[in-house]
């Protein structure tokens, strides 16, 4: 699969997905992956999870921590862009937002 981050989104996902970003470890914090979804102009999430646990961790932890009805489909590199993966996702008993299972 070929993912492109044209800038604001990512081309080639199969359908709406998480954009996910390594953090290098601060002083204060360790190693993390950062999942963020941008519902519109006003609306972004995010949400944080360890090194150890992994992008599509983030994007779990994103739904849980915001009540979303969203389960992951799937996770691929964003060429181009060192250490960024495309996690996709879709509503819960259909596939709407994110393509078939």
């Amino acid at each position: 699969m070929n993912l492109e981050w044209n800038g604001h989104s990512v081309n080639g996902s199969k359908g709406s997905c998480a954009l996910v970003k390594y953090l290098g470890p601060t002083d204060y914090k360790g190693s993390r992956w950062k999942a963020t979804v941008s519902r519109d102009s006003e609306t972004t999430w995010s949400a944080i999870a360890s090194y150890d646990d992994g992008p599509i961790v983030a994007v779990e932890n994103l739904i849980e921590k915001y009540g979303l009805d969203w389960e992951v489909r799937g996770c691929a590199h964003v060429g181009g862009i060192d250490s960024t993966y495309a996690v996709w996702f879709g509503y819960r008993n259909n596939d709407e937002l994110g393509g078939s299972k």
